[in-house]
C-alpha cells in the first residue's frame, strides 16, 4: 500500500487557496481492507520550517463515532481524497502531510509548498 500527496502548485500567495489530492494506491496482489474508528478517513497538516503544527484540517471538525472500513482492489485500487485549503498563511516553506487514520497502521506521505 502507498500513499501519494500532491498539490496543485508548489508557490502560492499568502491567501490562494491550494488543492491537495492525497490517493491510496494498493500495489500488492491482493484487496487491501482499511478498517477506521470514525468517520474520518484522513487527515491534513502543516507544519512551518521548525517543525512546529500550524493547520489541521480535522481540528474542530466533528466526525460520527462509527466503525468503517475502506477495500482497495488489488494490483492498483484506489481511493482518492481532494480537499482545498483557504486559509491565510504566513510567507515560508511548510511541510504538509496527509494521512490515512487507519486501525492497521498509519499511512502518511508528504510535499512541501512555498508561500510567497
Amino acid at each position: 500500500m502507498k500513499l501519494f500527496l500532491a498539490a496543485d502548485k508548489t508557490t502560492y500567495t499568502p491567501r490562494e487557496p491550494i488543492t491537495f489530492t492525497l490517493r491510496a494506491v494498493n500495489d500488492s496482489s491482493n484487496p487491501v481492507r482499511l478498517s477506521f474508528r470514525t468517520s474520518q478517513r484522513f487527515d491534513l497538516f502543516f507544519q512551518d520550517a521548525h517543525g512546529r503544527e500550524v493547520w489541521r484540517w480535522s481540528a474542530g471538525r466533528v466526525f460520527a463515532q462509527l466503525l468503517g472500513e475502506e477495500t482497495l482492489s488489488a494490483s492498483g485500487g484506489q481511493r482518492r481524497f481532494q480537499v482545498t485549503v483557504e486559509r491565510e498563511f504566513s510567507r515560508g516553506v511548510y511541510t504538509v502531510t496527509g494521512m490515512l487514520p487507519a486501525l492497521e497502521g498509519g499511512l502518511s506521505a508528504r510535499t512541501t509548498v512555498t508561500i510567497k
